[in-house]
């Protein structure tokens, strides 16, 4: 049975929120939750002993942007996890806006996708959902984004900041009208992480590790 607690916000107003993702924003150990706003302030949330207040970031908040979908993970590997922020402001097709990568360096967040090196990467398709995966069994993370109207998108990291997008490397490069994903450990051998993608329009997908960082 749940109790309705929503007087523990120390500020709540009424906005569009397209999802949420937990994640320590901050390194103090503790989780924060990361909500996506379309076309309000994204917003991060922390427990201070006894209520939820804002952690407000202007680079994290993107204020004009529309966000309909958040993920985290750690693409690196050097134990704090990035946030890629899903924009659209279109139904399908291209779009004017790219999405978020945020990653904290030097003391402070940086958006990778303005980037010089990370321009040609810029996801430019309305996408409808992001998750992560770790396709080789690494501990390094992918973040999986489903676009409606064009390509699947997997973007990866060299390790110098640097995005790649490995989709058709990997195979899931299809197009469709995309709308939901989740990644886990499924079907495929034990350590690897399959993917499932619902879709609108269109048969949903099952993408299995193939064991080698790809899918069929």
């Amino acid at each position: 049975m749940f109790t309705d607690v929503s007087d523990l916000f120390v500020y709540n107003p009424p906005m569009l929120g397209y999802g949420v993702a937990v994640s320590d924003v901050d390194g103090d150990g503790r989780f924060e939750f990361i909500i996506a706003g379309f076309g309000f302030p994204n917003r991060v949330l922390a427990w201070d002993g006894e209520r939820l207040v804002d952690r407000y970031d202007p680079l994290l908040a993107a204020s004009n942007r529309q966000a309909i979908g958040v993920a985290t993970a750690d693409m690196d590997g050097d134990g704090r996890e990035e946030i890629y922020v899903l924009n659209t402001d279109t139904f399908l097709g291209a779009k004017r806006f790219g999405d978020n990568l945020f990653a904290f360096r030097g003391g402070e967040w940086h958006d990778l996708f303005t980037n010089p090196t990370n321009h040609h990467s810029v996801n430019l398709v309305a996408g409808r959902s992001v998750c992560a995966t770790d396709r080789f069994g690494t501990g390094r993370y992918s973040f999986v984004v489903a676009n409606y109207g064009g390509p699947f998108r997997l973007y990866e990291t060299n390790g110098m900041d640097e995005m790649h997008d490995a989709a058709e490397d990997a195979g899931i490069a299809l197009i469709t009208g995309g709308r939901a994903l989740v990644s886990l450990p499924l079907i495929s051998v034990p350590g690897t992480m399959d993917i499932f993608a619902a879709n609108e329009n269109g048969a949903n997908f099952l993408f299995v590790n193939n064991g080698d960082g790809t899918y069929t």
